[in-house]
């Protein structure tokens, strides 16, 4: 008879060296099934090993059964492990601190040092003083000093940053601890995706809400200016152009979220990991431009951190992708 996992001929009722080698270790982590193998690492088993078949929510039912699911399984393991990527993570974690940290400490908008040009291109444009007062007020005077609401509200604000970030050190964690990648626990990863799932739905129904909004707008704007239903038109667009972006962002990250969770787990990749989420996040660092000359020193730290942890999650997400195709895991 053959072995059904690495197709070596055996003796009638005997157990293949390849089980043998294969301690069961139970999990309750919803991802695997109640046991998986149990082994010291891929040099010690037998160069005819290859992982049995597993069902879990990440391989739609396909077994990692060939030797190429293997080099999958390690090399998106070593993916989890990288300094690279702990140190994404730690750049996304200090860019939510300094923005709390900002949002709850009494800042102006603009520095002073900028009031006199402002002043002079306010007085150039023939600003009324009422309006001339009110945007030099916007700009210029510190907010509120810190109180629990501030705080309160900033967490708040966060709270989907906050999750996601709590997800990815769980993952890392789970990843660095675990000696071969069916070890890896992803309840990290499942905290992750139900984020995103979660934020995908609230941008949805926001662009239902806006939509709604913008037709109303529309059909009631008929006896005004017609400058100003324009102009209403027009920034109903850009905001629906806004959140289909995010939309869009955010299912690309559900199916590289997918695409990592079948590679440590079976190593049977059938979600290419999006290079198009990798784009859009770098096109998105243009709308964090104005936050290096907006705000106070703690917004500008918030944003310095976050563009670092786009570029270097970018730069992931090419190389994840440029190592699946070298071995032939994907097209």
């Amino acid at each position: 008879m053959l072995c059904p996992y690495c197709q070596r001929e055996i003796a009638d009722g005997t157990v293949c060296p390849c089980r043998q080698a294969a301690a069961q270790q139970p999990r309750s982590d919803g991802f695997y099934i109640d046991q998986v193998p149990q082994v010291q690492g891929f040099a010690s088993v037998s160069p005819g090993f290859v992982p049995p078949p597993v069902q879990n929510a990440w391989n739609y039912g396909a077994p990692a059964s060939t030797q190429q699911s293997v080099a999958v399984q390690q090399m998106t393991h070593n993916g989890l492990k990288s300094g690279v990527l702990k140190l994404v993570a730690l750049l996304y974690t200090l860019s939510i601190v300094f923005a709390i940290i900002s949002a709850i400490t009494p800042h102006a908008m603009l520095p002073q040092s900028l009031r006199d040009d402002v002043s002079q291109w306010l007085t150039e444009l023939n600003a009324e003083q009422d309006m001339y007062d009110d945007i030099m007020e916007l700009l210029f005077t510190k907010s509120d000093s810190f109180s629990p609401v501030n705080l309160s509200s900033a967490l708040l604000a966060n709270i989907f940053s906050i999750l996601l970030c709590i997800g990815l050190w769980s993952l890392l964690s789970a990843a660095s601890a675990a000696t071969v990648p069916p070890a890896v626990g992803l309840s990290g990863l499942r905290l992750i995706r139900g984020t995103q799932r979660v934020s995908y739905i609230f941008m949805l129904v926001g662009l239902g809400l806006m939509m709604l909004s913008g037709l109303l707008f529309v059909a009631t704007g008929a006896g005004h200016e017609s400058d100003a239903v324009a102009v209403g038109v027009i920034l109903f667009f850009t905001m629906a152009l806004a959140f289909v972006f995010v939309l869009v962002m955010l299912k690309a990250t559900m199916r590289t979220i997918d695409s990592v969770g079948q590679g440590v787990s079976t190593g049977f990749v059938t979600q290419k990991p999006s290079t198009a989420l990798a784009v859009l996040m770098l096109v998105g660092l243009l709308a964090s431009v104005p936050g290096l000359f907006i705000g106070g020193l703690w917004s500008i730290l918030s944003t310095l951190c976050t563009i670092g942890a786009t570029v270097g999650f970018a730069c992931c997400i090419f190389s994840y992708k440029k190592q699946l195709r070298a071995i032939g895991a994907i097209q």
